[in-house]
This record gives C-alpha cells, structure tokens and sequence, in this order.
C-alpha cells in the first residue's frame, strides 16, 4: 500500500484524507489508516520493559546514502508493519526495552488537521536485515516487525496547529 507523491514538493496531507474511523478503536489497518500512516514524517515510539523504564522516540524519515528520502516505515499486511532501526544516541533504549518486553505503541500525529492514530501490538527486533529490506532501508541496522493487535484513530481538536515547512517523501516495496 505505498503513498507516493509526483512531486516531492507535494504535501502527502492534502492527497490523504483524515481516516473516516477517527474516534474508535478498529482491529487493524484499513486502506484509509494505511494511508494515513504512509503520509506522515514521523512517528513517536512507545516502549517500556516490565515495570519500569518507559521510553519514547522520535522516529522519522532517514536519507539514504545517495541523499533520497527512504520512507517512514511499511505497511506489510492489514496486522503488520515493518519499520527501521538507525545509528541513534547508542543508548539503546527503545531496542532494549523491546527485547524485554516486546508491547509497543506507535503514535502518528498529524498537526495540520489535529488527527492522530495509535497503533499497538508486539513487536519483534531482525538484527540480521534481508536484501529485501535494504534495498529499502541501506543504511538500517537492524529491522523492527509489529504485528498489530489494536489501532485507535482519534481527532484531537486539543492539538496544536502546527505546518510542516519540509516533508521529504520515499517509496516503499
């Protein structure tokens, strides 16, 4: 389910509508959530081990080696996403934490139309990153897999307004 733009000028948000579902809870990804999550330049990630040491991330769009934007993540099926794991502060936080505790929330936000969507489930650290994957993702050290057990689309009139000056977009398999 890639969302590319012709023109990486382009806002993705004006070419991808709010999801209808906002305000409940669904069992997976439909087209329109998918779309919703494609278009976005970054996520927070949401992780914990048991008990204890919460941690949130920022995690956004990465250039490759030749300077192109690789995209945010990828949607594999309607209960799994797939999204990389880059060089960051070595302090190994989120990645240590999911492999302790595997529970994962990925909050997606968009400020523009005061939107969000959550998504959660397990998640999964491939160390060994196949060919498949870096032709996607090159520089990746490692590849995290989600397999979604809820997603919550939610308005969130409370949020800021805010406008992206940039949004570089990728493509996905």
């Amino acid at each position: 389910m890639p969302v590319e733009s012709s023109n990486p000028g382009d806002t993705l948000k004006s070419m991808v509508p709010i999801p209808a579902c906002i305000g409940r809870e669904v069992p997976g990804l439909g087209t329109e959530v998918a779309h919703f999550i494609l278009s976005q330049p970054f996520f927070i990630l949401g992780t914990a081990r048991e008990g204890a040491d919460a941690d949130c991330s920022y995690r956004g769009r990465e250039p490759d080696l030749a300077g192109a934007w690789d995209p945010l993540l990828c949607v594999v099926d309607e209960r799994t996403l797939v999204f990389p794991d880059f060089s960051g502060n070595n302090m190994y936080n989120s990645i240590g934490n999911l492999l302790c505790n595997g529970a994962v929330s990925l909050l997606f936000v968009d400020f523009e139309r005061g939107a969000s969507v959550c998504v959660s489930g397990n998640a999964q650290v491939e160390f060994t990153v196949s060919d498949e994957w870096r032709q996607v993702w090159s520089g990746a050290q490692s590849i995290i897999r989600v397999n979604i057990a809820d997603v919550r689309a939610m308005p969130r009139r409370e949020l800021p307004r805010m406008r992206y000056v940039s949004h570089a977009v990728g493509r996905c398999l």
